[in-house]
């Protein structure tokens, strides 16, 4: 978040500005905890979803982009979530092109 007089940067839990001690509204630092709440969650479901995805239907589309959300997932939302979901994605991944290449095998 900004300070509104001065345009440095202040911390969202913050209710005076360290730099100018302007106050801050009261509106903007609650506006910007419930931003941060939201933010990133649609990438550990998207994640998720691909991940399926990958084991019914076209794998080589839907793994790398279920290893892309767990990357975002990493950066925006929970690195440990990331990781699991990256490292879940590949593995699935592989599973599913080794099936693949065994039903056309068969």
């Amino acid at each position: 978040m900004k300070c509104p007089s001065c345009g440095k940067s202040v911390s969202k839990h913050k209710t005076t500005c360290g730099a100018c001690e302007a106050e801050l509204p009261v509106n903007a630092a609650q506006e910007m905890s419930a931003t941060t709440e939201s933010e990133g969650k649609i990438y550990p479901i998207l994640g998720w979803v691909f991940v399926v995805l990958t084991l019914i239907v076209l794998p080589i589309i839907f793994g790398p982009a279920a290893f892309v959300m767990g990357v975002l997932t990493f950066r925006k939302r929970s690195k440990v979530h990331g990781i699991v979901l990256m490292v879940v994605s590949v593995i699935v991944l592989i599973i599913s092109i080794i099936l693949s290449a065994l039903m056309m095998m068969a």
